[in-house]
This record gives C-alpha cells, structure tokens and sequence, in this order.
C-alpha cells in the first residue's frame, strides 16, 4: 500500500466507478465487464454521509425505505433486524450517528452502519 501506486484506481475500475484505459478484469479465469460487478458486488464507502442527528435505528429504516421500496413495510422491519442481528449492532441502535465535536457513534460503529445500509442493496 505505497501512495501512488494505482491502488484506489483499481478498486474504482473494479467497482466500476470509472473506466481503464486498457487491460481487463477477470474474475476465477473469466473476463467480466464492469456492469456484471455492480450484480454481484457493491461498495463499502469509508466516509459515508449520514444526517448526523438520527438515531443510527433511524438511518436503517430511512436507508430500507429508499433500497427496499418493493417490499412491504414488515419485510424491510425484518430486514433491519437481520442485519442488526449479524452485525452485532443493538447496543447502539439508540445512539445518535453525531459528529467529531458532537459526540455519537464511534468510527468502527460508522463503518458497521455503512456495511449495513450496503447490504440493504442486496448484493449477491
């Protein structure tokens, strides 16, 4: 991991968040295009955005009704406590995401939050 050795190009041409000028990305021996990635991957982003204010149980369900519109409000509840579950997240669903001078979540929580609204988008 030296600076300027194209790592963060990479992950970007892989995710398919911009373009190679040459070469191509093979997955177990086969070539596949960038579109054929977005189907069965997604991406993790380190900063993630989030309104600050919210309770971190409140940015699942606002992230669940924008990933997960075509299912029923029950499904998306069960959803949520899949996730929860599998990331160990209960002890903190009650907690303001908040800032650095304002106090919330700590950055691993942020990083587990940001996992868990990517596999709201139910990535294969």
């Amino acid at each position: 991991n030296s600076r300027g050795s194209g790592n963060t190009t990479l992950l970007n041409i892989i995710a398919g968040l911009c373009k190679s000028d040459q070469g191509e990305i093979f997955c177990n021996g086969f070539p596949i295009s960038a579109i054929s990635l977005r189907d069965i991957c997604s991406v993790v982003r380190q900063n993630a955005s989030y309104l600050s204010s919210l309770l971190v149980e409140e940015q699942l369900y606002f992230t669940s009704e924008l990933m997960m519109a075509n299912l029923s409000k029950e499904e998306r509840l069960k959803s949520i406590r899949w996730i929860v579950d599998h990331l160990r997240m209960k002890r903190f669903l009650a907690t303001p995401i908040g800032t650095a001078t304002r106090g919330g979540i700590s950055e691993g929580e942020k990083r587990k939050l940001a996992l868990a609204c990517v596999i709201m988008m139910n990535p294969k």
